[in-house]
């Protein structure tokens, strides 16, 4: 059914699985483009997410079988675990079976996101919001997120709505439609939150937290605006730290690695392990549709490398993902 390299292929240790990577999601092209591409380095370049088949499984994996399609969030290059251009060993808590209908394209865009918004939404030291349901259980609570367009913006949108959140959301006018299906109840123009549009709508609402997945000068300045407006202190998290503190607020900066570790392992078993896969089979998620895809094969990772480095920064509108065929 599909080759591979077998004297290549690593084992699994216990409660480890072994991938063969169909897709693999690198971090946006301007993230990285100036780096040098050395085709014939054995680690991606900065990414976190594979799919593909599970070719073994390691001593006490219980939850999976061999050829299994899954998605798995990985570390980045460099580091044990990392997704290779073939192969990917990752524990199993690490992993989430995905439904045929589900495209390993689509499905590699969504580990790094998913990490990144559940740290940020379910992390006491971060907004600390109720784990979702299915199906999800309205609360008469508010979140705003900044860019619910984004890769990060869009998962944000969809587990806090699956939380019981009432979600407003900033994103660019010809991106409106797609918020709201996502489960944003309104969605703003960027500019009505410079503007002080956006503390009007918010004024009455019990504002539950802010999550800035733009993370940029002007978002916080917006941001410091906002609460500068309201008479509310709302806990705000962030993916890059400010380069100077606002007035208004302290942000958090949320990190995507950080629900494998304690005190946070209770956001991994709640996302990773039961609610995950039952929200991917029930399309209660679904990853953003707006991807760039580069077609590779397994043995020559260096022209598609190459082709990802060409591309005009911000081109992808998002995840850039390498198809292996």
């Amino acid at each position: 059914m599909y080759s591979y390299a077998r004297d290549a292929c690593p084992m699994p240790k216990p409660e480890e699985v072994v991938i063969l990577n169909f897709a693999v999601a690198l971090k946006d092209s301007s993230d990285w483009n100036n780096q040098q591409v050395h085709p014939n380095e054995n680690p991606m370049p900065p990414g976190q997410g594979a799919a593909g088949i599970i070719l073994y499984i390691g001593e006490n994996v219980t939850g999976f079988r061999e050829g299994q399609r899954v998605l798995a969030q990985c570390p980045n290059r460099n580091q044990p675990g990392a997704p290779s251009h073939q192969f990917t060993v990752v524990s199993e808590k690490m992993v989430s079976a995905i439904p045929d209908r589900l495209s390993f394209e689509q499905a590699a865009t969504l580990p790094l996101a998913v990490a990144l918004a559940a740290a940020g939404l379910y992390q006491k030291n971060h907004l600390g919001i109720s784990l979702p349901y299915t199906p999800p259980s309205p609360t008469s609570r508010t979140i705003l997120v900044l860019d619910g367009a984004s890769d990060v913006g869009a998962m944000v949108v969809q587990l806090a709505s699956a939380s019981g959140m009432d979600v407003i959301a900033t994103a660019s006018k010809r991106n409106f439609n797609i918020v709201r299906s996502f489960g944003a109840s309104i969605v703003m123009d960027h500019d009505s939150l410079a503007q002080g549009v956006l503390a009007t709508a918010l004024d009455d609402l019990p504002l539950a937290g802010i999550f800035d997945t733009i993370s940029t000068p002007q978002s916080l300045a917006s941001i410091d605006t906002l609460l500068a407006i309201m008479e509310q202190s709302p806990r705000v998290c962030t993916l890059k730290p400010p380069a100077q503190r606002p007035s208004h607020f302290a942000p958090s900066i949320v990190v995507s690695t950080t629900i494998n570790r304690n005190p946070h392992t209770f956001v991994r078993t709640a996302i990773w392990e039961e609610f995950l896969p039952l929200a991917l089979k029930s399309r209660l998620l679904r990853p953003k549709p707006m991807q760039t895809v580069i077609k590779a094969h397994w043995n020559d990772l260096g022209t598609a490398l190459a082709a990802v480095k060409a591309l005009p920064r911000k081109s992808s509108d998002g995840t850039v993902v390498i198809s292996f065929v």
